[in-house]
């Protein structure tokens, strides 16, 4: 749902039903327990968990009481600013608000935990808290908001605009340019078999709107470039991410860097070092 959103709907269904069930004092657990879910948060301890998983990303110092918004980590307000100016904007004016705005981030980071795959293998629960605020980072700079963004809007409306921008803007963006790029590529003859098949499967997966079902079949491409592959492999992903790889080319290092390291996409600037890879692929592949 939060590749495509409602252009219209103002509260999505799935996040009601959950908070109803929270408020009504629903079992949570014991549906856990019969889905057999290893990952999910139980949801009457989200407010004890949330500030652990929202320390664990670093986005504040860990205190008792303290959850997101405090403003008390420079560095997470360089590299979050939208997020931490508009959740310190809603603390000063409306805790309770606030309060509830971070059990919607938890909610997030669970969606996630439940949900998504991260370079195909569950996220962990640190991951997943730092995933949902960087993207509801990048969807608040989409939105242009103001600081009052949250007072009328709640973190989940901004999750999905970051979501879908990372899906259209990086996802099937990497992958549109891949499958040009495959199709003019000029490779010994023993391999063109294998790559048209490749771009074959990509395009099938492309059009289905999930092109992380290619990555198996990518492999093929490290023949050409390890580290072009390695950095694809990341944009390619359910949750896009920029592969240290990536960050590599572009800053053209000699140093060696771990083919899993990443960091999650969360502002325009990223997208930009994206497409200014992809534009490079030609060179990289070719070479």
């Amino acid at each position: 749902m939060a590749r495509k959103p409602s252009l219209t709907a103002t509260i999505n269904p799935i996040v009601s039903a959950y908070f109803r069930e929270a408020d009504t004092g629903a079992e949570h657990s014991g549906a856990s327990e019969q889905a057999g879910d290893q990952h999910l948060l139980p949801t009457a301890e989200e407010s004890a968990v949330l500030a652990e998983l929202i320390a664990e990303a670093r986005l504040i110092e860990q205190q008792p009481v303290a959850l997101l918004g405090a403003g008390n980590s420079e560095h997470e307000a360089v590299r979050l600013p939208h997020l931490t100016r508009v959740m310190s904007h809603l603390r000063s004016r409306n805790e309770n608000l606030f309060i509830t705005r971070g059990s919607e981030l938890a909610f997030l980071a669970n969606a996630l935990l439940e949900g998504c795959s991260l370079q195909q293998r569950p996220f962990t629960p640190s991951e997943a808290a730092a995933a949902a605020a960087d993207i509801c980072n990048r969807g608040l700079e989409n939105a242009a908001a103001p600081d009052s963004f949250l007072v009328d809007h709640d973190l989940v409306k901004a999750f999905e605009l970051g979501w879908s921008t990372l899906h259209r803007e990086v996802g099937l963006f990497a992958a549109d340019q891949l499958i040009a790029v495959l199709a003019d590529l000029d490779v010994e003859s023993d391999l063109r078999l294998e790559f048209a098949a490749f771009r074959r499967t990509l395009i099938r997966h492309r059009e289905a709107d999930a092109p992380w079902r290619a990555r198996d079949a990518s492999e093929i491409i490290a023949m050409l470039d390890p580290t072009a592959w390695i950095s694809m492999m990341g944009l390619l992903d359910e949750c896009p991410v920029m592969a240290a790889a990536l960050t590599a080319i572009l800053v053209g290092g000699t140093k060696t860097v771990s083919p899993t390291d990443f960091a999650f996409i969360s502002s325009m600037r990223q997208v930009e070092d994206v497409r200014r890879f992809v534009r490079r692929l030609p060179e990289l592949l070719s070479r």
